[in-house]
Parts: structure tokens; sequence; C-alpha cells
């Protein structure tokens, strides 16, 4: 089972890089870091939330790394409990909403504002560590405990003796603040007006792929699976489905299935309750220079 939650967190991680946006709102012919869409020069954004299949590599590679009884793992465990906060139908989540494979693709809650970050900053190095073995600048060396890559430790030459290019940029995920949530609501609202021009409103409010509008003919109790259709370059469910850590602690973005419909979804929140089973995060991304 383990096996199988290392490839399959490997292919959402390394495989499923969003194609770029029409050449009208891209700023750049580079490609995206994997999992995101460009949005401005050198700022990428998640096409979706972080699903539990990601949340579950992460998980794995700390197991791997630190074992499964090891505070470093334990300390990243999400809070399962927050479900019995929850719609009273839904304490059955506690035993399976994480981990189980029908849900897999739903938006990882119950998360600390540290751990959203702790995942970020893994992110950043799991990505770039990638990135340098396909360019050949290092080798393919399995992760062991205390000689693992990271950032840091390759622009110090500490990874294994091994000279880094100080000239390479590297991507770097980490949580949106207040003013890039509003810069891709707009951005993706000018998307999706181009992309449905042809559709009718009432269709572009409904779809809970394209919910950056209030869901006003959208009603669903319960949060729905993150990831839009492979042929999709939006930005999904934006301003629905779960609240978003911003980078400022108990700071969040957007309604969740738990707001009435009428709610205004594009609003920042402060909301000191978390961990919950109804807030998650998502990542932006930029490439950058190394500095001491």
């Amino acid at each position: 089972m383990k096996i199988l939650i290392f490839v399959l967190g490997a292919i959402m991680l390394f495989s499923c890089s969003s194609p770029n946006l029409i050449k009208k709102y891209s700023a750049s012919k580079e490609p995206s870091p994997p999992g995101t869409v460009q949005i401005a020069e050198n700022l990428y954004f998640d096409g979706s939330e972080i699903s539990n299949i990601s949340y579950l590599e992460y998980l794995y590679w700390l197991a791997r790394i630190y074992g499964n009884e090891s505070e470093k793992y334990n300390s990243m465990l999400p809070d399962t409990l927050v479900w019995l906060d929850s719609i009273s139908t839904w304490e059955h989540f506690t035993d399976i909403y994480l981990r189980h494979p029908a849900y897999h693709d739903y938006p990882s809650v119950g998360t600390s504002f540290e751990q959203a970050e702790a995942y970020s900053k893994w992110r950043s190095n799991v990505v770039f560590q990638n990135l340098l073995i396909k360019e050949k600048k290092i080798p393919a060396i399995f992760d062991v405990k205390d000689s693992f890559f990271t950032v840091e430790k390759y622009f110090k030459g500490q990874y294994y003796g091994i000279k880094p290019d100080l000239n390479q940029p590297y991507p770097s995920y980490y949580l949106p603040d207040s003013t890039t949530f509003y810069k891709v609501a707009i951005f993706a609202e000018k998307y999706n007006r181009a992309k449905n021009r042809f559709r009718s409103k009432k269709y572009v409010k409904s779809s809970p792929l394209l919910n950056f509008i209030c869901e006003k003919y959208y009603y669903n109790r319960a949060p729905i699976p993150v990831f839009p259709s492979r042929n999709s370059k939006i930005i999904a469910n934006l301003k629905g489905n779960i609240r978003e850590m911003t980078n400022v602690k108990g700071q969040v973005y957007g309604g969740c299935y738990l707001d009435n419909s009428d709610a205004v979804y594009d609003r920042i929140l402060y909301d000191q309750k978390t961990p919950n089973s109804y807030t998650g995060f998502r990542n932006a991304c930029k490439f950058v220079k190394w500095e001491e």
C-alpha cells in the first residue's frame, strides 16, 4: 500500500504539470512548475487545492526518512478528528477521508498553518531535486536519513560534495498572500470568460470546476474532488469548496462548502479555529536565485 501511495503521489507531483494558458494571458513560453499554471511573469499558481494523495506522499517520505513513530512524522499528521465538529453524518470521515483511495483526489483538510508551510518547503526541495536530475546536474540517489536532498544543502555544496550551479534558479513553493489570491481571481475570471463566452451564464456559475463565481446554482454540502479534467487549463475551486490558507496564520481566502450559496466568496477571512474540516491550502510558486 505504501508503494502504491508513493507511486501515485509521484505521478501527481512530477507528471501532472499544467500546460501554459492561452497566449493572451501567458507572460512566458517557459513551462510551468509541476501542478501550476502561469499567472504573470515568474508567478505560478496551483490549478487546484492540495489533495489527500499529495499530502500522503509527503507523509510517506517522512515515514521513510524518519520512521512512522518519529516526532517528525507524527507532528505532520493532519487532525482527522476535525470531522467530529462538522455535520454529524460525516463522523465516519475520521477513519477514511485522509487515507481511503476513494478520497485521494479530495482536498487535504485538518492541516495546520505550520504543516502547510512545512509541506510547501518539502515540495520545493523535491521538485528542484527532480529538475536537477532531469538536467543531469545531480545523480538520482534514493533519499536516506541525514543525506536527503534540500535546496540549502545543494547550494552550500553539502549534497554528496556536488559543486552547485549558483546561477540555477529553483522553484520556490509557498503559501500565497492575500494580494496574490485577488490577482489570481482576476486572472481566472478573464480566462474563463474567454473560454466560456459561448456558454450560458448559468453553466459558468454552476460548474464546480469554474466556481470562482459565487455558486448560486451549485449546492453541495461536502467537499468535491480537487482536480479538473486533464484537458482543462483553469484554476479550479478558487472561491469555493474549501477555504484556503494565506501566508498569514489565521487568515484565509474564499468560501467553503458550509457557507450559504449566496455568500460572498471572493474575500479574506480571519478564522482562528484551525485545523478544521473546511480549510486547506494550495501553493503559489516563483523561480528564485539562491541567497545565503
